[in-house]
Formats: C-alpha cells, structure tokens, sequence
C-alpha cells in the first residue's frame, strides 16, 4: 500500500509540474527570451491571453456607428492597431499560452510568404471546418503547387474576359430587380447587403459552372445551411479525438478525404444528423454536376467557357501565352479599371491578416529567439493603410496612385499584398 500511495502522489506531482510547465513557466519564459530580443508587447496572462481584452477592444469598436470614409483600421482590426502604435512594428501578443508576433515589415512578410522550404506553415483548421472547405488557401507544399498549377490557366486574363458577358448578365438581372422593387415609388430603401449576396452567388455560378443563380439555388441553400450548423457547432465544446468528415473533389468522384474518421460525426448530437444530410445532398449534386459536364465536353455538346470546364478539359499550360492586347472603351480604360480594383484591394483587401504557424524544425528568423515557440501575424489591412508607406493621403480613395504600376504605387516596393504573397 504504501508503495500505491508514493506511486500516485509521484503521478500527481508530476502531472501538476508538467501542466504548470505548459500553462505558466514556458510561456513566461518565452516572454523574457522575446524582450531580450528587444520585442516587446503584452505581459502573459494566465491560459486566457490577451483574448478578453481583444475581444472588449472589438466590441467598443462595433459599438460606434461607421462613418463614410476609408479609415477602416480602427473599427476593423483595433487590437492590432494599438499593440503596433504602443509596441511597435515587430511586437507580440497572446491569443492563448503561445506568444504571436505581429510582423509589421513588407520585407521580413516578403521573407515569410515566399519561403517555399515549408518553414513557415498554414494554421491548422478546425476539423469542423473541414466539411466546408479544403480548397487552395488551405493547402501547402506539393499539393499546393500541383492545384495551383491546374487553376492558373483558368484564371488567364483572356478567360476572364470570356467570362465578362456572364458578369454583366448578372448585373442586369440585379438591376432590373431593383428597379421592380422602386417601381411603384420614385424613392425607396433597399437593404443592399442581400442582394449584393445574390449577386456574388450569381456571378461565382455563372463563371464556375454556367449555370445560372436559379438553378444553383438548392446547392446554395443548402451551403448557407450547412454553414449554420458549422458555425453553431464550433461553439461548442470539442472532443479531441474525433474528427469531421471532409471531401476532396476528383474528376470522378467525390472522395473522402479523411481515412480516420473516428466516430465524431456518428455521435447522436441534435445536429449531427442534419450536417450529414446536408453534406450528402451537395455532394450528390455536385457529383451530379460534374459527371453531366464530363459527358457534355467528351461529345463537344459544351463550351469551354467556364472554369469547371476548362478545369475538366485539363488545359494546357501553353494556354497562358495568349495574346491579351485589352480593348479600351470610349469611357475608362483597361487600364484604370485595372486601377481601380487595385486600389480597392487596397484599402479593402480580402484577408486583412495572415497568420502563420512555425513548424518544431524551422529557420531561425532574425529578431527572433533560437527556439521559435510562437506563431505568426502579417496584418495586410495595417500595411495598406500605413501613411509611412501610401502618403498622408492613405486614407484616401486615389486610383491614380497606380498609374505606374503596383511597384511605384508606394514608398515601398513591397507594400501590396492583397492576396498574400507566394506559396503562404
């Protein structure tokens, strides 16, 4: 017996050293090797971080009403925004126990998201999330290259302008809709977020698959429904352990991806059934859509002229030397058109933040301690409104600052990344 007692107090001791070692000690002592480094940032708090405070920092910002102008940063991303202007460009924080670097340089996020030796990795998704995507932005290494290399074609300018005739068939059916909506009055109120929801459904069907919003609208039903579930269950408590099933998209079938799936989405939880359903029934459509393409494209029945298509077709990579000479209207020119969407993802870029993770064998990044405990975060939307690098007119909507190309747009060669930058 006495030999049970000692064996059980040693177990216990030692489970309470290691979770102290995990939850307090290291972070602390990643704390201290980071200021010796000269970055600083918020002292650690214990298990919870600096989430409490980001989160009250979000809310007072959401509280207050918009306003009409382009200074999105304070209302978007305040957090950030005040750990940069207190701490500097190169600062941390902590979203938990790990310390995550903000990294405010276009050079050092040039460094990051060029790496292609893997040393710098994507955040691992939540498996829930895994029902609703596994496309490109969540990919890396081999995998990554090899579906970047079959989508590019797709994505030549020459195809897009292919495309440009669904776009604006799009746009007229919205506009006409409107003017139904206001035809009985000469003015009205519209709640535009709705409908510039339909428009994107409309247009990203029409350029995907060439169908049109009405006749994808049981796919998108059922996608915004799914979604819900997702979203709903990923407010719950996770069981480590069991996993979601996840698809991954083949020229034949829809495969599952996962070969592990434990027993997560067999639980008898209220949503478990539906979120399965759900899955089943898109996938069934989905499956459906492609084998009915397929068949179309082998007895030259369709035309190459969407992406599903042209992904199918397995275009050549020789496709990319089209000509792409643009024709230029009475009105704007290609060329500010081209413009003006720069300066759009300018001062609205897609992703206002990349987080990184560092995987256990990593390089050792300047400025950094020898043992890289930490995460990664390259705020873009902080980038593209920082007056240092755009002009005291950064706030401003000015096209004309790409007149000369993207890299003299800025005191920065570097400054734009609107989608990121490279593999990352």
């Amino acid at each position: 017996m006495p030999y049970f007692y000692i064996l059980s107090f040693s177990l216990l001791l030692y489970g309470v050293v290691r979770i102290s070692y995990s939850i307090w000690w290291k972070p602390k002592w990643l704390e201290r090797q980071l200021k010796q480094q000269g970055i600083r940032g918020t002292p650690y708090k214990l298990l919870v971080g600096d989430i409490p405070e980001l989160v009250k920092q979000m809310k007072a910002a959401w509280s207050k009403p918009i306003s009409l102008h382009h200074n999105i940063v304070p209302r978007i991303s305040p957090f950030s925004l005040n750990n940069v202007q207190k701490y500097g460009k190169i600062s941390m924080f902590w979203p938990g126990k790990t310390p995550r670097l903000i990294i405010k340089d276009p050079e050092m996020m040039k460094e990051v998201l060029s790496n292609k030796q893997g040393h710098f990795g994507k955040p691992p998704l939540n498996t829930l999330v895994l029902i609703l995507t596994r496309g490109l932005t969540t990919l890396e290494g081999e995998t990554w290259t090899k579906r970047r290399r079959v989508l590019n074609p797709a994505f030549h300018t020459q195809k897009i302008k292919g495309m440009i005739p669904g776009f604006s068939i799009s746009c007229n059916l919205m506009i006409e809709r409107w003017k139904k909506m206001t035809s009985d009055n000469e003015t009205g109120e519209l709640d535009i977020w709705p409908e510039l929801q339909k428009l994107t459904a409309d247009i990203i069907l029409r350029a995907a698959f060439g169908s049109s919003y009405e006749e994808g609208k049981k796919m998108s039903g059922l996608q915004k429904e799914l979604i819900t579930l997702v979203i709903e269950a990923m407010q719950t408590i996770y069981i480590p352990g069991f996993r979601c099933t996840s698809y991954q998209f083949s020229n034949n079938s829809i495969k599952n991806r996962n070969s592990k799936l434990s027993f997560y989405r067999f639980l008898p939880t209220k949503n478990n059934p539906k979120r399965n359903k759900l899955v089943k029934e898109i996938t069934s459509i989905m499956k459906d859509l492609i084998q009915r393409r397929q068949n179309a494209i082998r007895s030259e029945q369709s035309k190459v002229d969407d992406i599903l298509s042209l992904l199918l077709q397995r275009t050549e990579e020789n496709s990319m030397t089209q000509n792409t000479n643009g024709t230029k209207s009475a009105e704007i020119t290609i060329e500010e058109v081209t413009m003006i969407l720069y300066e759009v993802l300018r001062l609205y870029p897609p992703a206002i933040a990349i987080y990184i993770c560092i995987p256990t064998s990593r390089p050792r990044l300047e400025t950094s301690p020898s043992q890289q405990e930490f995460d990664l975060n390259l705020p873009i939307l902080l980038i593209h409104h920082d007056p240092k690098l755009w002009g005291d007119d950064a706030e401003e909507f000015k096209p004309e600052r790409f007149s000369e190309g993207v890299s003299n747009a800025s005191k920065d060669q570097l400054a734009f990344f609107p989608f990121g930058w490279g593999p990352n």
